[in-house]
């Protein structure tokens, strides 16, 4: 058995075309994640690149945790 915690690749679109006000939208958009994630084993939400990295505690919230994301406006 891995010891690896799992992590969820989320990609955002426009968000990516804005200019200097970038980190705003960027920082809304992670604050709506942990908005729909309450509760949920989140460990941190990073953003690497064109995407946010949803690092969780426990394996068995996979596929919960994908599916709320899905409901978050401006994930991919």
């Amino acid at each position: 058995m891995s010891d690896a915690l799992p992590v969820i690749s989320a990609h955002y679109a426009e968000i990516a075309l804005k200019g200097r006000n970038r980190h705003m939208f960027i920082k809304r958009l992670k604050n709506n994640m942990f908005r729909a994630l309450v509760g949920e084993p989140v460990r941190a939400i990073n953003h690497v690149e064109s995407r946010l990295l949803v690092r969780l505690e426990e394996a068995g919230a996979l596929d919960r945790v994908a599916e709320k994301l899905q409901r978050v406006f401006g994930i991919q």
